[in-house]
């Protein structure tokens, strides 16, 4: 494979990339972590071809500088698209994680608030200090969440 077809290769699975991105990017917005999750090995995929490919033209220089010159303009395109969408899905990503965490935070806490201390039990057996009922917290969960 000449530096042309692979010039042309790395423009075609680039392109799907961007694609792909767009798609994870707006699973991500809309919250779909079983997208994100279902096609992962997919980005991986693509990302290991788009690199392998970059990384084979870039060691056979024959023909790089005729091909450069002609596709120059698709490539930083290309490039500008895939570095745009990179930053956008590692942004979507961190929110998806903090807030899966902050989810995570809230259940522990509330679920240490409604836990009883084993001194609370009365002479009589009943729970609390003084036979009072121990305090319970509610957790109630949608799709904010």
């Amino acid at each position: 494979m000449d530096a042309i077809d692979r010039i042309r290769e790395i423009i075609l699975l680039g392109g799907q990339l961007c694609t792909f991105m767009q798609l994870e990017n707006r699973a991500l917005q809309d919250r779909d972590r079983d997208y994100v999750a279902a096609h992962i090995d997919e980005k991986n995929a693509l990302t290991r071809s788009y690199e392998k490919l970059f990384k084979s033209l870039i060691a056979d220089e024959t023909g790089l500088e005729e091909a450069l010159a002609e596709y120059r303009d698709d490539l930083r395109d290309l490039n500008n698209r895939l570095q745009d969408l990179i930053a956008e899905n590692g942004l979507l990503l961190q929110a998806a994680i903090q807030s899966g965490q902050i989810v995570l935070d809230t259940i522990a806490e509330a679920v240490r608030i409604s836990q009883t201390d084993g001194s609370t039990y009365s002479a009589a057996g009943a729970l609390g200090q003084n036979g009072l009922s121990a305090r319970r917290a509610s957790i109630a969960m949608d799709q904010t969440l």
